[in-house]
């Protein structure tokens, strides 16, 4: 699994709309502990992998200490081969966008096939 940018400190590219974020990049997902944002930041990761759980409402990429689980929610885009989380199948390779605040984790993307850098 791959992950992408991370900024703890609130400056950078992270920064949207005057809020702090953080962003966490890096080239392969290596075991590491998703950071918790502080008061009034918000974490943004893009990463891909295998789908190995997916129902209407949630996600889960990677597998073991390597998982992601994100909410999917009606504002959740989804493009590729499918268009739906509905045609998101567990085995799928994907790439997502997922937002968190207040420990929440939420896909704001997903892109089945993965489209990774």
């Amino acid at each position: 699994m791959t992950t992408s940018a991370m900024r703890a400190d609130g400056d950078g590219p992270g920064r949207r709309a005057g809020r702090p974020c953080c962003r966490r990049k890096a080239a392969a997902w290596s075991g590491a502990t998703i950071p918790t944002p502080g008061p009034g930041q918000q974490l943004e990761l893009e990463l891909g992998g295998t789908v190995t759980r997916v129902s209407a409402t949630s996600i889960t990429i990677g597998a073991g200490g390597n998982a992601v689980t994100a909410t999917v929610t009606k504002a959740t885009r989804v493009s590729g081969k499918v268009s739906t989380i509905a045609g998101i199948k567990v085995g799928d390779m994907v790439s997502a966008t997922i937002r968190g605040t207040d420990g929440k984790l939420t896909a704001v993307t997903i892109q089945d096939p993965a489209s990774l850098p």
